[in-house]
């Protein structure tokens, strides 16, 4: 190629407009070629001819041909000739690209053949229909079948009989273009043992985007759902284990309520007869340790009954007036024996129609004020002077 770089060079002009000059002396069938003809000229060339390198529809480049022999001159047969030229070195460094892409796609094929052969996991190819077109050593060393036992069979061949619906289902799905991810399901050995496996099924796609044909990667979960069998039974155990020991609680609370209301009433019965001072006091101290472990046994079998699910509430309307009348009449003599003055104060803008387990609503106004809150819910106490 002749030295570029002058202004208005003829090969920067084929460079861009994609056509062939042929430049002569004096006679150019471009103008303004004086400069390079002359360098041309300086070079022992009269002649010169140059042609575009299109390849894919892109000017890669051009070609010079220079005519060295004395009067030769280049007409439009040479020019035709050059253009034949110009269009087999463009075939040729196409040929070059496919050839060194093709190697490329074989290398990369290759490679992901490899990773798919040695997978771990089962990799099986298939056409839409359910045919097996590759079967990878994950899928002989899962199923137990050889490669050549399952090319061109039915995957059907691995669907336990109990799931007959299952593979015409999923390729249903394949076939309206869905994926199907991390589906656990059952599929057969050649030996006849059932395995828990989880798939994911793609389709593979045409150049224009159509599905024509799915992959399927199975992987072995048996295992884990072993694992977690073992630990649903362990956590089944244990719930019934809570079970029975909150019912257990809940009976022993019982039985010790039943003595200990006994036991109240029978000190408040002797309370109320002529006893020596030293006697009073003992009986008294018998008294509110009973209340106290009563309180606790009440806790205690509340909490038994939640535990064991059978805490129920008898939902119905109430007046909360004739709640803390009930809960002051049966506190008053507590009240009373300790030397202390029970007063019921309900506020004019507190609302008194309520709903709720009036029962329960009792027993607790009944707890906290005898454990010494005070002012709840219009309860309050206090020592008398």
């Amino acid at each position: 190629m002749l030295v570029s770089g002058l202004k208005g060079h003829p090969v920067l002009r084929v460079l861009s407009t994609g056509k062939p000059e042929i430049i002569a002396g004096g006679v150019g069938v471009a103008s303004g070629n004086s400069d390079y003809l002359q360098l041309a000229e300086t070079l022992g060339s009269q002649s010169v001819m140059i042609v575009p390198l299109i390849v894919r529809g892109q000017t890669l480049g051009a070609i010079e041909f220079a005519a060295t022999k004395p009067n030769r001159a280049y007409d439009s047969d040479d020019l035709a000739l050059a253009e034949e030229i110009s269009h087999y070195a463009s075939v040729a460094i196409e040929n070059a690209r496919l050839y060194t892409e093709t190697l490329k796609a074989k290398e990369t094929a290759h490679a992901l053949a490899a990773i798919v052969e040695s997978s771990d996991d089962a990799i099986i190819g298939k056409t839409l229909d359910g045919i097996v077109t590759s079967w990878n050593r994950g899928a002989e060393k899962l199923y137990g079948y050889k490669a050549a036992e399952m090319m061109g069979r039915s995957v059907s061949l691995l669907v336990p009989s109990d799931r007959p619906d299952e593979m015409s289902d999923i390729l249903t799905k394949l076939r309206g273009g869905q994926k199907i991810e991390h589906f656990e399901t059952v599929r057969l050995r050649k030996d006849g043992v059932p395995l828990n496996v989880s798939l994911t099924i793609s389709l593979m796609k045409d150049a224009a985007g159509r599905p024509i044909a799915a992959s399927t990667i199975a992987r072995d979960v048996t295992e884990r759902k072993r694992y977690e069998e073992g630990l649903a039974r362990a956590r089944d155990a244990a719930i019934a284990s809570d079970q029975l020991k909150s019912e257990f609680v809940a009976n022993v609370s019982h039985e010790v309520r039943t003595p200990m209301n006994g036991i109240i009433g029978m000190t408040s019965l002797l309370l109320d007869t002529k006893l020596a001072p030293k006697q009073r006091d003992f009986v008294e101290t018998i008294r509110n340790s009973c209340d106290s472990l009563l309180t606790i046994v009440n806790d205690i079998l509340d909490f038994s009954k939640i535990e064991a699910g059978k805490m129920s509430l008898e939902i119905q309307d109430f007046d909360l007036s004739q709640l803390l009348e009930s809960t002051g009449e049966f506190l008053a003599p507590r009240a009373h024996f300790k030397r202390l003055e029970l007063i019921s104060i309900i506020a004019h803008d507190l609302p008194t129609a309520l709903r709720g387990d009036p029962a329960e609503s009792h027993d607790y106004l009944r707890r906290y004020t005898t454990k010494g809150l005070l002012s709840m819910a219009g309860l309050s106490i206090g020592r008398r002077g």
